[in-house]
């Protein structure tokens, strides 16, 4: 068996990158006992520092074998992660990826600081650039969608709140009050139409950026329901939560165009072949192997 994969990860934001990573680890057939998640996209590269290792507990070997991170499949409303053919199979990658002691530290203050719990409501609030840039694509969302959602869910407890701006986060504050939580002084954008992506590529501050975006995801993972729309975030919560947690997808305030819509409808996983995982293996994470 081989020690450490080695994955070459090149475009996409910090959680397309994530995924990129971790579907791209199910061709290896589990094959490994460790992997080594590296950035080779230079817009992320501030300083030569591979920026997995802000939030990966992980180290580079030598004599690991390398492969290039290049299955990547797109998950949306019309194609939810938990639903596709490969979730477990997710799972039973993210088991082998450790974080670091500084994230879990940080994880396990802001649960108790913030009171989450089953029975926090979780909202992923991601506008600005999915709007901006990939509006065709996924549609317009808008933070009323989110508001009025949250209200239709009359949540009885707290409301743990991961968004992309401040505008959005100020608006749910005023309407929720004191039920809203969420991690203060994080780096977010300052309005709904901000163009988000541009936090990234200045190379300020891009360690805390990393960890509270990995803390934002390991937060929303801890809610009984998650309130999202399209978004790599969003997606490796989910894969993170128990198996029980409750997804609500707001539709887009403004529908991307039809043609769109149909080509992402047929666009479905292929599920990979399991021919080569051994049987304990998918006993652990649920397949049942065809013999």
């Amino acid at each position: 068996m081989n020690r450490t994969i080695k994955l070459e990860i090149d475009g996409g934001g910090v959680f397309s990158k994530y995924m990129l990573g971790i579907a791209s680890a199910t061709r290896a057939n589990f094959e490994f006992q460790s992997l080594y998640f590296n950035v080779v996209d230079p817009r992320f590269l501030v300083n030569g520092v591979n920026p997995f290792n802000y939030v990966l507990k992980q180290q580079f070997d030598k004599n690991s074998v390398k492969r290039v991170a290049d299955r990547l499949i797109t998950y949306h409303s019309l194609n939810p992660i938990e639903m596709s053919y490969d979730f477990k199979l997710y799972k039973g990658i993210i088991s082998k990826i450790q974080f670091t002691d500084e994230l879990n530290s940080l994880l396990e203050d802001s649960i108790k600081r913030l009171n989450i719990s089953k029975d926090t409501l979780g909202v992923h609030v991601r506008l600005t650039d999915m709007n901006t840039t990939h509006g065709s694509q996924y549609g317009i969302g808008t933070t009323k969608q989110y508001i009025e959602t949250i209200r239709g869910l009359t949540p009885k407890h707290n409301i743990f709140v991961a968004s992309d701006n401040n505008e959005s986060l100020i608006k749910l504050k005023k309407e929720f009050g004191n039920k809203i939580a969420s991690i203060d002084d994080c780096i977010r954008a300052d309005a709904e139409d901000s163009y988000a992506i541009s936090l990234w590529l200045d190379g300020n501050n891009f360690k805390q950026l990393w960890i509270e975006a990995f803390l934002d995801m390991l937060l929303l993972s801890k809610c009984g329901t998650i309130v999202c729309r399209t978004s790599n975030l969003s997606n490796t919560s989910i894969l993170y939560a128990d198996d029980d947690v409750n997804v609500i997808r707001l539709p887009p305030y403004r529908p991307a165009p039809l043609n769109l819509q149909r080509r992402m409808a047929s666009v479905r996983e292929i599920p990979i072949d399991c021919s080569n995982l051994t049987s304990e293996f998918c006993e652990k994470i649920g397949i049942k192997k065809e013999e």
